[in-house]
């Protein structure tokens, strides 16, 4: 008897443990997929260096660091585009007032 109930108790939590496994299937078929390519930068010393200071300021990975600043173009892209504005002028006259030139 005392076997008959070992087995039973194995078989119960193989049973368990499939279960989870199934319900993990789920939450997992239920998430949507991201579409991501990886992409690959060549950088100089100081390019680098510079990326390395500015994660570290902002306590980000460089992937991360690297997929913000171009979110940040985007968003800015399609403001100056909405509005009419002509994006490469009015990123040289922003540099050019800042610089006092």
């Amino acid at each position: 008897m005392a076997e008959k109930l070992n087995i039973n108790i194995k078989d119960a939590l193989k049973q368990q443990e499939d279960l989870q496994t199934f319900k993990k299937a789920d939450k997992l078929a239920k998430k949507p997929k991201r579409q991501t390519t990886q992409v690959s930068i060549y950088l100089h010393k100081d390019e680098l260096e510079y990326l390395d200071d500015m994660c570290e300021k902002e306590f980000i990975a460089r992937n991360a660091y690297m997929r913000k600043l171009l979110v940040k173009d985007m968003e800015l892209n399609k403001i100056l585009k909405d509005k009419g504005i002509n994006i490469t002028e009015f990123k040289e006259t922003m540099i050019r007032k800042a610089l006092d030139i």
